[in-house]
């Protein structure tokens, strides 16, 4: 395989962290808040939405293959409307990841150093962000195979340590007719939140991958993968703590682990497991820079990507001043944001569509 280049599993392993990094603290506190015990149903849900996504995932990426997902808006819509939509897309993807670079530092700061400032965890987060995107997609990639072995072995850790903890009872009545409308509602959200950021990996060419052999397989794996662990840490978080409980708590999935005790002697590893959260932002966030930072070609990605987070850290301190400006936005305005970005990816997929169909 060329050095510069994917393999098809890295490239399908981006697709874990596009679907699992905006899980906890933010869909799931949607989830929870809103759904209840029947999240569940939410979260599977909108895995089988998802499919259409994907769907037209596949359909975008292998139109004009050799190109990016903005050199594919200047080609489909011309020089002046691509880069407004091009723009457009940059900004609402400056907006998505404001919020999880808010959301994640927020969690270390409360959890591990109360006494640092947020903004100084945010700047030395940063840093490290602007450094991986300088070193290219394809270093992102293997950075994120690595971290993607450390998440699956913390999420074993997760479900074997709270399995004697588990409280069935917690999940009662499994069935509520009365809240079918509310589930359906919370998968609405989670599908913006959760499903609509795979569509950040086309800012990678599809002649980028050294082999698409296999490749819609590997992807749905990862991605049913993904699900298949928001759907056990929901389940682990309720029927351990209660809906009521697990409701009030700013990370519930946080206080679940501190229940961990293996083998009798190993407790407090919360600390080791919630890393997984952390790596997966971080690569989340790498993604988002690396996308927003192709809108400036010119510019080398050191200069960019340092513009970008400026502009990200500052405008999070800004906007969320606190933790009810934060929850607020994600209650009633994070979601609008990714259903925009979707309806600009429908746009595309329809123009491809009837340029190439219905010529």
């Amino acid at each position: 395989m060329n050095k510069r280049q994917l393999s098809s599993w890295q490239f399908a392993f981006f697709i874990f962290y596009t679907t699992f990094s905006l899980y906890t603290g933010i869909s799931s506190y949607l989830l929870i808040k809103q759904s209840g015990i029947h999240s569940f149903f939410s979260i599977l849900i909108t895995y089988l939405l998802g499919f259409i996504a994907i769907m037209l995932f596949f359909f975008i990426f292998r139109y004009r293959s050799n190109e990016n997902i903005l050199e594919k808006n200047i080609f489909l819509f011309g020089k002046i409307l691509g880069t407004i939509l091009n723009l457009i897309i940059s900004i609402l993807l400056l907006f998505i990841g404001m919020t999880l670079f808010y959301h994640i530092s927020d969690f270390v700061i409360s959890q591990f150093l109360d006494q640092t400032p947020i903004s100084l965890f945010m700047i030395v987060f940063g840093i490290l962000i602007i450094y991986c995107v300088k070193r290219g997609i394809v270093t992102v990639a293997r950075v994120g195979v690595i971290f993607l072995f450390i998440i699956l072995l913390s999420n074993i850790v997760f479900v074997m340590g709270l399995i004697p903890h588990m409280h069935p009872s917690s999940l009662m009545p499994f069935i509520d007719s009365n809240k079918f409308k509310t589930i359906l509602i919370n998968s609405g959200d989670v599908f913006a939140i959760n499903i609509v950021p795979i569509f950040i990996l086309l800012i990678i060419k599809k002649n980028k991958i050294s082999t698409s052999y296999h490749l819609k397989r590997r992807i749905l794996l990862l991605y049913t993968i993904s699900f298949g662990i928001l759907i056990l840490e929901n389940i682990f978080t309720i029927g351990t703590l209660g809906i009521y409980l697990a409701r009030i708590e700013q990370f519930p999935e946080y206080m679940v682990l501190q229940k961990i005790n293996l083998f009798q002697f190993l407790d407090r590893i919360e600390k080791v497991i919630c890393i997984q959260w952390v790596l997966s932002s971080f690569i989340l966030l790498v993604l988002i820079i690396y996308h927003i930072c192709k809108l400036f070609p010119k510019t080398s990605f050191r200069k960019s990507s340092f513009g970008v987070v400026s502009i990200m850290l500052l405008m999070s301190l800004l906007i969320f001043r606190n933790n009810t400006y934060f929850y607020y936005f994600v209650q009633y305005y994070f979601p609008i944001v990714c259903f925009s970005l979707f309806a600009i990816y429908i746009l595309i997929g329809i123009t491809i569509f009837t340029r190439e169909y219905l010529k």
